[in-house]
């Protein structure tokens, strides 16, 4: 459900009197920021997000043909590429990710492991089409993650049986099938449909009544997602001494996952993807009504994503063995979610 935000006569009043007061001029039109936002960072991300799931179904095929240490490996970096343009996309989980149900069709964890080792065992034609019947729990990222791995990050060439990479192959077509589907949904490839105008139309003929809605929606997925890598990707498994709860186990890319959800907030928050993107971000808004804010919430940013690169080893062995630096990560990532959530949201009341 869209909520709408109404601005009050006390808003309007506040902001007239720090106007006249020699304040920062209030900017009125952001269309500039939410156009570099959407084209060069979220539907960016979701086409070269697409672009690595078409590539890791190639490499996971030239594994098939040609099973040997290299073409496994080149198919591990494949996940691992492809996983990184997913995670960074985890900073705006809103519009069709959630309305079409991607995110439980290509991201659901824990897997059923019992399940997929079951299906795997039985005599179903291993494709696409079966694949795309399947839930969540036994297709997407971490099946395939699964499958190349193993359930204790040790698997070799020789332990993969044929049926298990004709499964890992239909589960990359399945999930590349999503990926197309969801950077065609926000670019207007499915029917007509082009999320993406929602944000740049908004305050026009959008979903969005007002500019300041859209750029709030913005704000809600960068809280979103520090509150998960805060309260579910750092802290479960270390809260209870529980491996099983740490997502991305099986390759040890839990880490990165992080680091990539820190880097997808960062992007939204400075407008610029890699080399794409002309910096007008959320960031273009604050340093104009409150620079010292502009400045704290970048340098927090950049504390928490060098506070989980200064977690030592991989994620597993810190759990148990260096757990003070997994507390600092999730106090840090608490500690920007509060100042988006309170500083941040409150700043851009004073919006029009």
């Amino acid at each position: 459900m869209t909520h709408y935000i109404k601005i009050s006569l006390l808003t309007i009043i506040l902001v007239t009197f720090w106007t006249s007061c020699g304040g920062p001029e209030l900017p009125t039109d952001f269309k500039y920021i939410l156009e570099n936002i959407t084209n060069n960072c979220i539907i960016a991300t979701y086409n070269s997000n697409n672009d690595q799931a078409k590539t890791l179904i190639i490499k996971l095929q030239e594994f098939k043909a040609n099973r040997n240490s290299n073409t496994l490996e080149s198919a591990k970096e494949s996940w691992r590429l492809t996983r990184r343009e997913w995670e960074k996309a985890e900073a705006f989980l809103f519009g069709p990710v959630k309305n079409q149900g991607f995110n439980i069709s290509m991201d659901s964890w824990p897997l059923d492991e019992k399940e997929l080792d079951s299906v795997i065992a039985g005599n179903k034609v291993l494709d696409k089409s079966f694949l795309d019947q399947q839930v969540g729990f036994i297709k997407g990222y971490h099946t395939i993650e699964y499958l190349l791995w193993g359930i204790n990050s040790n698997k070799k060439v020789a332990d993969f049986t044929e049926r298990e990479i004709d499964y890992a192959i239909a589960c990359a077509e399945s999930l590349q099938g999503n990926t197309q589907k969801l950077y065609d949904y926000w670019r207007g490839g499915i029917g007509g449909d082009n999320f993406g105008k929602n944000l740049i139309e908004a305050g026009g003929r959008s979903i969005y009544k007002t500019q300041k809605v859209a750029i709030l929606e913005l704000v809600n997925g960068i809280i979103i997602v520090c509150d998960e890598v805060a309260n579910s990707k750092l802290n479960a498994a270390y809260s209870k001494k529980d491996l099983a709860l740490e997502e991305s186990r099986y390759s040890q890319n839990s880490k990165s996952d992080f680091i990539d959800n820190v880097e997808g907030i960062k992007m939204i928050y400075m407008g610029k993807n890699g080399l794409l993107g002309d910096g007008s971000g959320i960031s273009s808004i604050i340093k104009n009504l409150n620079p010292e804010l502009d400045a704290k919430i970048i340098n927090q940013i950049d504390a928490l994503e060098q506070s989980i690169s200064n977690i030592p080893g991989t994620y597993s062995d810190a759990v148990f063995n260096n757990r003070p630096f997994i507390e600092t990560a999730i106090t840090t990532a608490l500690e920007l979610q509060q100042t988006f959530t309170n500083d941040l949201t409150t700043e851009l009341k004073n919006l029009p």
